[in-house]
């Protein structure tokens, strides 16, 4: 699995979150529920990063968030936290 499957994925991620909502508002319980599984997987995937890099995958795949923006919460320099990203990107295609 590529990088670019990866992120896709985790920007996929808020999307896939408004669509489980939106079945579940028109009682379309079968399209849920695939949803949620896909939204299952994403996140058992998520919690088996280690904490720092969970924040760095979190905040620029699924909040937008800049590097600039990450560096600041994180508390780490910008080239840091896309080695991190890097290192977790890889985790996650084994997992995924």
């Amino acid at each position: 699995m590529t990088d670019n499957v990866i992120v896709n994925k985790l920007k996929n991620y808020k999307v896939l979150k408004v669509k489980k909502r939106n079945y579940e508002l028109l009682d379309k319980v079968d399209d849920a529920k695939s949803i949620e599984k896909d939204l299952e997987i994403i996140d058992n995937a998520l919690n088996l990063l280690e904490d720092t890099e969970k924040k760095i995958i979190i905040y620029r795949y699924i909040d937008n968030a800049s590097w600039k923006v990450i560096s600041q919460k994180i508390n780490l320099s910008e080239s840091r936290c896309y080695q991190i990203r890097k290192i977790a990107c890889s985790k996650l295609k084994e997992i995924l």
